[in-house]
């Protein structure tokens, strides 16, 4: 697919979501996708994150796009606080997977360096395009439903974005159906569990592998810390490294 095709494709998907349906019907879907479109087409290592909805502290109807949100950034300093958690560790694995090393060092997660290279190595989508407002704690009840609303949607994102990786940050549960012994993720039928680290699952398909971990900001922000940003990454990194 050349670079024009490509681009054309993404924007048709961008204005088709535009118009899927939201449970409020005064909101609009949040626009998520391919981050810097240019440098994506040309990764080798393309990143597909699969994170559950998006949210705000304060009452928005949504109508904006986070991709570009994201894109205009030059680096995690400018990520407002409260999502700071989630995209250090998104930067974080993409140069694990990258760079082929663990680096949880703080001044380079907030480098230019380390964000544009978040930027032009992935993609980022969310189950449910509907903004939550106040809570940070996802609705398991209005993800399903969300999935079984835009399943042929995103698999439409993924089929276009063609990732390499698909890291699914605590959504596993929301996007497998398992038949007799048929385990389907997504867009793979049949798909193999290939690996299992702790709190970490790799499985393969033909057509990519999907890597199941918990949501990116699990390890750093809420609660009891069950593991590390570092044990988190490294096990991203060892699975990775040994198929």
């Amino acid at each position: 697919m050349d670079k024009d095709t490509f681009i054309t494709l993404v924007s048709n998907l961008d204005a088709e979501m535009r118009s899927l349906p939201c449970q409020n019907e005064n909101a609009l879907p949040i626009i998520d996708g391919i981050i810097n479109i240019n440098g994506y087409f040309e990764s080798n290592n393309r990143i597909l994150f699969v994170l559950k909805n998006p949210y705000s502290i304060v009452e928005d109807n949504g109508g904006w796009s986070v991709v570009e949100s994201l894109n205009k950034k030059q680096s995690l300093k400018e990520q407002d606080r409260k999502g700071k958690p989630t995209f250090q560790n998104l930067i974080a694995i993409v140069s694990t997977i990258i760079n082929k090393n663990v680096s949880l060092d703080i001044d380079y997660l907030n480098s230019v360096e380390a964000y544009n290279l978040f930027k032009n190595n992935s993609a980022y989508i969310n189950i449910c395009k509907e903004l939550t407002i106040g809570k940070t704690v996802s609705n398991n009840k209005l993800l399903k439903s969300s999935y079984r609303n835009n399943r042929d949607f995103l698999i439409k994102q993924i089929e276009i974005y063609n990732p390499k990786y698909i890291i699914l940050g605590g959504t596993l549960k929301f996007v497998t159906e398992i038949k007799a012994s048929r385990i389907n993720i997504l867009d793979a039928e049949n798909v193999s569990l290939l690996k299992e680290y702790y709190r970490c699952k790799v499985f393969t398909s033909d057509k990519r592998i999907y890597i199941a971990v918990d949501h990116p900001s699990y390890p750093i922000s809420f609660g009891k810390r069950i593991i590390t940003s570092e044990e988190y990454c490294k096990n991203i990194f060892n699975a990775i490294n040994q198929l």
